[in-house]
């Protein structure tokens, strides 16, 4: 077993494991081993060969923008800088195609683009306030506004757990997304929870969470990761296109 390890828009790092020789049975127990021994990853996705594409399979079986795009990084590297790629992922029905430019020797810009990702959305209210869940499908995003709803730091995973709860979102990955407007920039709070493993990130970056700020603004993004870093959004056709930069920070 082999496992590089990503980070995109210079957080919520993905450590993918190829070359497996164990089952899907496993997947839980290998993202519970690789989170200990590898504390900033933030998610850990499986390489699965394909007779037609490879497959991306998350340990939770869900929706992952950034894993999605450290998935084409890898099959890059491991096809001799290949540029276009197309393969699947867990938590969206359709192939994704990227395209992967190497940056340094480590560094790469990366855009995926998935066909037909519109996105159900929904609004809501706590306490009077319109909030709205953006459901894509492999992930259900809550998008709130945080001026309506401040972040406590102390509390904030369990506070993305009542707000779950009390909108009675229960999918098999759930992201709670505080939104912020300052100086015409985009900021985004994520914090994800995943049922079938029981974890919960605040994460340092998220791209399905800016899928999702772009499906309810029905518009082009570029939003301000947690880490000061961007992550671009923009409609193609009937496709949304995710980019950004993106850095192999591990090699084992």
């Amino acid at each position: 077993m082999k496992v590089k390890i990503f980070s995109a828009a210079g957080g919520n790092s993905t450590a993918i494991l190829y070359d497996l020789s164990c089952s899907k049975i496993d997947y839980a127990f290998l993202n519970s081993i690789i989170q200990k021994a590898y504390p900033e990853v933030e998610q850990v996705g499986f390489f699965e060969k394909g007779e037609k594409y490879n497959r991306l399979q998350m340990a939770g079986g869900e929706f992952c923008g950034n894993s999605t795009r450290s998935f084409a990084c890898l099959l890059s590297e491991l096809d001799s800088g290949k540029k276009e790629l197309i393969f699947e992922v867990s938590g969206f029905d359709k192939p994704v195609r990227a395209t992967v430019e190497r940056l340094g020797d480590d560094s790469f810009y990366c855009s995926a683009e998935f066909a037909g990702l519109s996105g159900n959305i929904s609004k809501k209210q706590i306490n009077g306030k319109d909030v709205f869940a953006v459901d894509l499908g492999g992930i259900v995003h809550i998008l709130i506004d945080e001026k309506f709803f401040p972040i406590i730091e102390k509390t904030i995973k369990d506070d993305m757990k009542n707000i779950k709860n009390l909108l009675g979102v229960d999918s098999e990955a759930v992201g709670v997304i505080w939104i912020r407007e300052e100086g015409g920039d985009v900021y985004i709070r994520p914090v994800v929870w995943v049922k079938s493993i029981n974890t919960c990130f605040d994460e340092t970056s998220c791209g399905s969470g800016t899928i999702a700020v772009a499906l309810l603004k029905k518009k082009n993004v570029s939003v301000v990761q947690p880490s000061g870093e961007k992550i671009n959004v923009y409609f193609k056709e009937n496709s949304l296109v995710l980019s950004s930069k993106m850095k192999k920070t591990f090699s084992l």
